[in-house]
């Protein structure tokens, strides 16, 4: 009878059964404004799960989710049925039905065997038997089906020697020659030389200790209690053909060391792996990567041990073909940062109550500010010329500090800011060709110049404007439409102003027309404008409007505003009627 230990009591550890690792992440560094892009592998060696992801840039918005390519990778097509028609006293609790069902999970999770089903039917019938799990005697199941894929394990619970937790092995049969070979093989080639594919077997646990049945951590256990998980895991490798019995198993057995390749490719020193005295086991405190065997022949206490890689090499070598320990996944996410600096970002994948967990770092570098280009600028001496600089900065969190530089001796420090536009407007007193250097730094240091170049001309001289009413054109002493039709003719024909520019020469002596309504030395569309908007808004209590039968003037009262509206529309309608009048 192959037995479990409990020898000795220790510190109380905390393994997790299944655990979900998030791989190293490197430093990742961009550019302020640009879009920071995780994309991080993670492991997980639980049997399948549902996956979702979060992280936390370290920006102080937050966790966020991420996506999660769920882990890929195969797992095992094997599951093990327990039959408790054995478990006469009722030792399974549902709680301990969970541990027996997780324990399942982890050592045939990792097995991608396909094994035959059997069914016994008329002269094809199998007769199973094993040691009955709750009294020890041999006991036989008649006409024993097994489904494809399957393995049953028989349960039940007894009084065990003193110091033995649980008992467990593989089961046996008979049945005809041909039956009994396709019921042992299961399909597999090699069984029973190099090759074990049994239907199962039988499992035996000790009904007089405290057993521990939490399957998400060893939180609850003590110093006097015994983790059913961790048991279960180890007779179940006993069910599958960890023992001597097996002539798979048996044949890498000499010296006292278990010799399968694939055991000792794992084993953490030189050679192959000790065994303890009944050649089933480890040597007492046999671990692989820092972590004491499953197969090693005690459990501590309080603790809870979980199989390694060198325990599912000795399945390896027994003919079970392994699946990898880790099926992998990726997690992304993106983020934009308002401002540059060094930020601690963390991220998570959850599967189920397992966590993985990685930090990083973040570093995101300023960005200058830059100026659009700006055209150059035109203006008169003793005028206010304005000027608006637009420029560019992903960093939204920035500060910046500007100044604008004349080019006459004069400089203005941080003018008007809004948004993305620098505003500012300078009188020039003397006419000329003058360079303007718009400069711009922002908080973290990064900086732009641009250089324009501002045409200042002489003030206006105002000539052409009449003295004495500048709305009345022809200097007759009365403002109607005639005033406004001398300019537009003005605008069409150029009789005395530039016929590119609009611009005035000196005027004579003798004004002809006094056509620079406004006083700027130009006669453009405004200045008709201003004679009309006169016409409209400013006359004395009556309008004068034109009798187109006896080309005569008579006034409209002024009433109301829409009446006022309706005049100014028929001055600009008259004006337009007699632009082909003769002057």
């Amino acid at each position: 009878m192959l037995t479990h230990k409990r020898l000795k009591t220790e510190r109380l550890e905390d393994r997790r059964m299944f655990a979900v690792f998030v791989d190293s992440i490197p430093q990742l560094t961009v550019a302020e404004g640009s879009l920071a892009q995780l994309s991080a592998t993670f492991f997980d060696s639980s049997p399948g799960g549902s996956y979702s992801g979060a992280i936390t840039w370290g920006d102080g918005n937050g966790s966020r989710n991420a996506n999660v390519n769920g882990a890929s990778g195969n797992t095992g097509n094997l599951s093990v049925r327990f039959d408790y028609r054995f478990d006469t006293s009722n030792f399974f609790t549902p709680a301990r039905r969970n541990a027996l069902e997780t324990a399942a999970e982890i050592v045939v999770g990792r097995l991608s065997d396909n094994l035959a089903g059997f069914t016994s039917f008329g002269s094809n019938v199998f007769t199973a038997n094993l040691l009955h799990p709750s009294t020890g005697a041999q006991v036989t199941i008649p006409s024993f089906s097994v489904s494809p894929n399957e393995f049953v394990v028989f349960v039940g619970a007894r009084d065990l020697p003193p110091g033995n937790l649980a008992s467990a092995g593989p089961g046996g049969g008979s049945a005809n020659a041909t039956f009994f070979q396709t019921a042992s093989s299961r399909g597999q080639f090699g069984v029973p030389e190099t090759d074990f594919a049994p239907w199962g077997g039988g499992m035996s646990f000790d009904n007089r200790v405290t057993w521990h049945t939490d399957l998400t951590s060893t939180a609850g256990l003590t110093a006097s209690s015994n983790d059913m998980v961790s048991v279960a895991v180890h007779e179940l490798m006993h069910v599958m053909g960890v023992t001597s019995s097996t002539e798979s198993f048996e044949r890498f057995v000499s010296g006292g060391r278990f010799n399968g390749p694939a055991a000792i490719a794992e084993y953490d020193e030189s050679g192959s792996p000790p065994l303890d005295s009944d050649n089933t086991h480890f040597l007492e405190g046999t671990t692989d990567g820092g972590e004491e065997a499953a197969l090693d022949p005690t459990l501590t206490r309080g603790t809870r041990k979980l199989p390694t890689e060198l325990d599912f090499a000795v399945l390896d070598d027994i003919g079970w073909d392994l699946l990898p320990e880790f099926r992998d996944g990726t997690i992304g996410a993106t983020n934009q940062f308002a401002d540059n600096g060094t930020f601690n970002a963390e991220v998570t994948v959850r599967n189920g109550n397992e966590i993985g967990r990685q930090q990083f770092r973040v570093v995101v570098t300023n960005v200058a500010p830059e100026f659009d280009s700006l055209p150059d600028v035109t203006g008169r001496a003793n005028q206010s010329l304005a000027i608006s600089a637009s420029f560019s900065d992903p960093g939204t969190g920035d500060t910046f500090n500007t100044i604008v530089d004349w080019g006459d001796g004069s400089a203005q420090e941080n003018p008007n800011v809004s948004g993305r536009n620098i505003n500012a407007s300078h009188v020039y007193r003397v006419p000329g060709t003058y360079t303007i250097q718009v400069g711009i730094q922002d908080d973290d240091g990064g900086q732009d110049i641009q250089s324009f170049q501002a045409t200042v001309t002489a003030p206006p001289r105002g000539d052409w404007q009449n003295p004495q009413n500048q709305f009345d054109v022809d200097a007759n002493g009365v403002v109607n439409p005639l005033d406004a039709l001398l300019v537009i003719n003005e605008l069409s024909n150029r009789q005395f102003s530039d016929p590119v520019t609009g611009l005035l020469p000196v005027a004579p002596a003798s004004v002809p027309q006094f056509v620079d309504v406004n006083a700027d030395d130009f006669v453009g569309p405004q200045d008709a404008l201003f004679v009309i908007n006169q016409l409209g808004n400013n006359e004395p209590p009556g309008a004068r409007s034109r009798n187109t039968t006896t080309d005569a003037f008579f006034e409209i009262p002024l009433s109301n505003e829409e009446e006022a509206d309706t005049k100014r529309d028929s001055i600009v309608d008259l004006i337009f009627e007699a632009t082909d009048m003769p002057l």
